[in-house]
């Protein structure tokens, strides 16, 4: 396996990285947790050092897979875990659902309360990296998100803040990176042609 560094400012990680939106039993049908888990072991036996979810899967199902795994295999310094926050799928838990309802919100108030929840899901003191996932243009032009993710780093609440950007989007909200790029540590791009 070979490592790399992310980012400017970003840890060091595996450039082979395990997508856990998969395992998230919503989304792309049903799955097996036993497999799932069986799976995350196998990837990081082979040296896979970083773990890429979101709140949103699953309404935390994959997060909370992650932290059994990590338990069962006992702290490892290198491994790192991006997440994701910005679709409140809160008021829909009790609800049945196929796909996760969209429902941005990037105001302070929810990044902070989601950030808190991924950090209990995970079993972590702290995100080893929080990114906005893929917001509109009109949301990003808001002072909210970059507040929320300032104050997250400065709490010590994530060590790393980012945005996951569409592939599409890209042109678009450059005008953002350069409004923001103090704050940010990474980013990352989504290619759903790669998927």
């Amino acid at each position: 396996m070979k490592y790399i560094k992310l980012g400017i400012n970003g840890p060091e990680i595996s450039t082979v990285g395990f997508g856990a939106w998969g395992i998230s039993g919503r989304d792309w049908g049903e799955t097996d947790d036993k497999e799932s888990m069986k799976a995350l072991h196998e990837a990081l036996d082979k040296g896979v050092t970083f773990i890429d979810t979101a709140d949103t899967y699953g309404f935390g199902h994959s997060e909370e897979l992650i932290s059994k795994v990590i338990k069962e295999r006992g702290h490892d310094d290198n491994l790192v875990i991006a997440t994701k926050a910005g679709n409140n799928f809160y008021p829909y838990i009790n609800e049945t659902h196929k796909t996760t309802p969209f429902n941005p919100d990037y105001s302070k108030k929810h990044l902070i309360f989601a950030a808190e929840q991924s950090i209990k899901r995970l079993g972590v003191e702290a995100l080893d990296i929080l990114q906005l996932h893929s917001p509109n243009t009109e949301l990003l032009e808001r002072d909210e998100p970059w507040e929320a993710l300032e104050e997250l780093k400065k709490s010590g609440k994530i060590k790393h803040a980012a945005w996951s950007v569409q592939s599409f989007q890209e042109t678009n909200q450059a005008f953002l990176l350069e409004r923001h790029h103090d704050l940010l540590d990474v980013i990352q791009v989504y290619r759903p042609e790669f998927s």
